[in-house]
């Protein structure tokens, strides 16, 4: 089987973090990136990536580019990649734009949010 990595990419250190003790047990490497810009300088094009994706990046060095354009970057590079976008956003038409990629969508304001995340990526690396 191929190396399995997780690519977090999320502006805040401490969800980034939870989520990295989260699922831990599920990647042989799991990247932390704060920067969407700086995870596709990184990526191997070749890898087949689990990436989790927030839609509102505001970390230093971040352009203005949302999660939906950094997705789309990602996508026109490796095509092996699978993602999950995950956001605490309650604005609708954000939410739309996200469930128009056919990605899997989680709510990080959800009470459940890192049990649905642990759900997903065993459904990914299934």
């Amino acid at each position: 089987r191929s190396i399995m990595t997780i690519a977090v990419i999320e502006d805040s250190n401490i969800i980034g973090h939870l989520i990295e003790n989260q699922l831990e047990s599920y990647a042989d490497a799991i990247e932390l990136h704060t920067c969407g810009e700086k995870f596709i300088e990184s990526m191997r094009p070749d890898k087949p990536y689990t990436i989790i994706l927030d839609y509102n990046l505001s970390a230093p060095g971040q352009s203005n580019a949302n999660g939906v354009e950094i997705y789309k970057r990602i996508k026109s590079i490796n095509t092996l990649a699978k993602f999950i976008f995950i956001s605490g956003t309650s604005n609708a038409e954000i939410q739309e734009n996200i469930i128009a990629t056919g990605v899997h969508y989680l709510n990080k304001d959800s009470d459940d949010f890192f049990e649905e995340l642990e759900d997903t990526v065993k459904q990914l690396l299934a």
